[in-house]
């Protein structure tokens, strides 16, 4: 996290400021930031872990605080950072900051769950065995009628049968 070019050292690789090494610590697959509509199972299993991020969140805790309205300067609820200029003031702005970074991670891992079930079933297709068999009787009968004298058309007709 950089504020206007500055990085932030509490905010890397070191720190869990997002909360995914805790997240799959804990087995968690349902983020708590998504809507019902987006969830995928078992999608945060997905969720590339802090040693695999590579990404930047660019603030302006000047700017934030010049662009504050006169009722979040008098409680604090603005981007800001604290005396010492490693860290964030925990408030609620800062917490709405942490919840869009983690969300556009959660919503990266389940698409990328989305991506390897798709995969999986152009590679192994869901088909119940009986719609198979309808399938194969409806091509074996199909082929037939083409090719009624061909000796292999007829046998692999009588072995299907049988």
């Amino acid at each position: 996290m950089f504020d206007a070019g500055f990085r932030l050292p509490n905010y890397g690789v070191d720190q869990d400021w997002l909360g995914i090494e805790y997240d799959h610590s804990h087995r968690k697959n349902r983020s708590a930031l998504l809507p019902d509509r987006l969830h995928v199972l078992r999608a945060l299993n997905d969720l590339p872990t802090q040693g695999r991020l590579f990404g930047v969140v660019a603030i302006d805790t000047v700017k934030e605080a010049r662009t504050a309205r006169d009722s979040q300067r008098e409680t604090g609820e603005f981007l800001k950072i604290q005396v010492t200029r490693d860290r964030l003031v925990a408030n609620q702005t800062y917490q709405t900051l942490r919840d869009a970074v983690r969300w556009s991670l959660d919503y990266y891992a389940t698409r990328q769950r989305l991506r390897e079930q798709n995969r999986v079933n152009v590679l192994q297709p869901k088909e119940p065995p009986e719609e198979k068999l309808s399938r194969v009787s409806t091509l074996l009968q199909s082929i037939s009628k083409s090719y009624p004298d061909d000796e292999s058309v007829i046998a692999l007709v009588e072995e299907f049968e049988n």
